[in-house]
């Protein structure tokens, strides 16, 4: 009997080990795509990809994997929403040469995320160069008006808060400033608007989707939390803590939706990934 137990004992113990082991390799591997639909009053549809925090990730050499399946969604609109490379890389040629890629596909909107802006002026002024090189539309405090699908669509890219940081809740939506024109002036249009928006938080705190008239952002950052627990989702979020609301998915804020990327990599400074694939996102604007 005593036999028995022990082989039960290690059976469980192997199956537990290949469960973790399980959940952290599909985490690197083999990007999942998450489908959303948004109603902008449309009338044909309008694919968007969004692919953020890819950290200088490759799927399949030189990224074939990913590029494939970008390409098989047949996009409108490619839109990367930051962290693409890390702040120490040696050099830009992952997401220089993803976007090279991509860029025969459709239209590739880049906004910056919190890794590009670490980057020395210097540095990033090049990154710039060669991503607008390579074909990229980069956004930054900044918008273009397209066509797509036959659909006007105006796609800006944003890194500041969309709120002013400010303690006195009576206040909390109060802005001003550069940031405050830009999007005053980027929703003042009758084409979808859609926002590149690298944090989150940019438009969960502050009221800020009260504030704005925007009828879709995308934002990453979060990685999904990290590492994800089932049946309770994401682990931690910077600004929001522990277990937060607002890790990945969709959210109504006010009159803005958000979707929020788990994106596609991570950081060495970062736990692991884990039982967190990486995502493709499809967003189909109606």
């Amino acid at each position: 009997m005593k036999r028995i137990l022990r082989l039960l004992l290690a059976l469980i113990v192997i199956c537990l080990a290949a469960g973790v082991w399980n959940a952290y390799e599909i985490s690197y591997k083999d990007p999942a795509v998450t489908r959303y639909e948004v109603d902008c009053g449309l009338d044909g549809p309008v694919r968007i990809v969004q692919l953020s925090d890819l950290h200088d990730a490759e799927f399949g050499e030189g990224n074939a994997e990913l590029i494939a399946e970008v390409r098989a969604l047949e996009p409108d609109l490619i839109c990367m929403t930051g962290d693409m490379l890390n702040a120490d890389s040696a050099d830009f040629e992952i997401p220089v040469e993803l976007v090279r890629a991509l860029a025969d596909t459709a239209p590739v909107c880049y906004s910056w995320g919190n890794h590009e802006l670490d980057l020395p002026d210097s540095a990033r002024a090049e990154l710039l160069a060669a991503l607008e090189e390579a074909g990229a539309v980069v956004l930054d405090r900044s918008w273009v008006d397209l066509t797509l699908g036959g659909q006007a669509v105006r796609v800006g890219g944003l890194y500041d808060y969309a709120f002013s940081p400010v303690k006195e809740p009576e206040k909390s939506a109060w802005l001003a400033g550069e940031t405050a024109a830009f999007l005053t002036a980027f929703q003042d249009t009758e084409a979808a608007t859609v926002l590149l928006a690298h944090r989150p938080d940019s438009f969960i705190f502050g009221n800020a989707g009260a504030l704005w008239d925007i009828d879709l952002v995308l934002s990453g950052h979060l990685h999904g939390g990290q590492v994800r627990l089932p049946l309770i989702g994401g682990l931690y979020a910077p600004d929001q803590g522990w277990f937060p609301a607002y890790a990945e998915g969709m959210h109504e804020l006010g009159s803005v939706r958000m979707i929020i990327s788990r994106g596609l990599g991570t950081t060495a400074e970062s736990l692991p990934r884990w039982n967190n694939p990486p995502e493709i996102v499809l967003v189909e604007l109606q």
